[in-house]
């Protein structure tokens, strides 16, 4: 006899195949086709607009670091006349008298995140009436860039007025507290916040709608509040970081494969394939824990059966050994009789046992 496991299979294989159909449909949903490319400047946003100011002298030292976000399917070629020699794609104000610009982007390789950033050549920017214009398309998702230049400061203060060219989500505007005051009439006043050890005075906005006006004044002298501040500011700006991810975080994310993706999408993603395998890896040592007790269990019941096989061939030959002595005489015919009846219900009893076993036996 051979107690079978029946349906008793393992079912992990259709839960890694459901995995599998999940897992290649997320990644061609995720992967983007070939992008082409649009001149539609609605799918510009800036996300976050930083100005950090240092007074050397009678010299304003400038730099602002916005990061762009196309938030279309295309690459923005801009708007700019077909076959120009430098066709301005994106245009970003600056104040008047600026000098000794220096155009950067903020991009770090993923193997030396402490690289310094990517400075720009005369064929990927231009300087324009306003302030400069970039001359390379604009990718697929986030692209940071920094503009540092110097402006006169006579007497330590300058007055600083630039427009907004795109829908802005945030900006801040930073000088230190021991060294500047800043005012404005349209920007708020958010007062000083420590950051890195360091004080800054602090002037914000957000949500500044396209042709908006950013303009506020620069006072040489320390503010009054220099040593207040809950640094709520520092926490959205550190050194080379704008918001949440660093420049290098985001530089190692742009030059990925999937840098056209939905970045979170692909965390949720991970996830999921995580909590599946993990799902899958329990169920397969459930299985396997269950399949050992059915084998210990059938282990116990071939060894009954063969317990009562045997007793059931003993059984039959001593009612044979019997009919022989009862045909030799050797027997009386009422001893005879009993033993055999008694035989007879030992092997009816060892009969119904076997059967049952036998009906508990699976099918292949």
């Amino acid at each position: 006899m051979t107690i079978g496991l029946g349906s008793k299979k393992l079912k992990v294989v259709p839960v890694l195949l459901v995995l599998l159909v999940v897992a290649i449909s997320l990644v061609v949903g995720l992967t983007p086709a070939m992008a082409g490319e649009t001149k539609d400047a609605g799918v510009v946003k800036v996300e976050i607009h930083h100005l950090l100011l240092d007074l050397q002298g009678e010299v304003l030292q400038v730099r602002e670091v916005l990061r762009f976000n196309n938030t279309g399917k295309d690459v923005f070629v801009g708007t700019g006349t077909e076959g120009a020699a430098k066709k301005a794609v994106l245009n970003i104000a600056l104040p008047q008298g600026y000098s000794n610009l220096q155009v950067q982007e903020l991009q770090k390789s993923a193997g030396n995140p402490q690289a310094s950033p990517l400075n720009l050549g005369p064929e990927a920017w231009t300087a324009t009436a306003d302030g400069v214009a970039i001359t390379k398309p604009l990718q697929l998702g986030q692209t940071e860039f920094s503009f540092s230049y110097n402006l006169v400061a006579p007497g330590g203060q300058a007055s600083l007025k630039e427009k907004v060219n795109y829908p802005t989500g945030t900006v801040y505007i930073l000088g230190p507290a021991e060294q500047l005051t800043l005012s404005s009439g349209v920007l708020q006043d958010a007062g000083v916040q420590a950051m890195n050890q360091q004080q800054f005075y602090v002037l914000a906005a957000q949500d500044l709608a396209k042709g908006s006006e950013l303009s506020f004044k620069v006072v040489k002298g320390a503010s009054p509040q220099a040593k207040g501040g809950s640094g709520a500011v520092g926490r959205s700006y550190s050194g080379d970081k704008v918001g949440f991810h660093s420049a290098s975080h985001l530089a190692r994310w742009q030059n990925s494969p999937l840098r056209n993706t939905n970045p979170h999408v692909w965390l949720a993603f991970l996830v999921i394939l995580v909590v599946g395998v993990v799902a899958a890896i329990t169920l397969l040592i459930r299985q396997r824990r269950r399949d050992q007790e059915v084998m210990e269990d059938a282990g116990k019941l071939e060894k009954v059966f063969l317990n009562l096989a045997g007793k059931h061939k003993r059984l039959l030959n001593k009612i044979k050994a019997l009919d022989e002595q009862h045909e030799a005489g050797e027997i009386s015919p009422e001893a005879y009789q009993e033993m055999r009846d008694r035989y007879k219900e030992m092997l009816v009893d060892v009969k119904l046992k076997l059967k049952r076993l036998e009906e508990m036996e699976e099918p292949e």
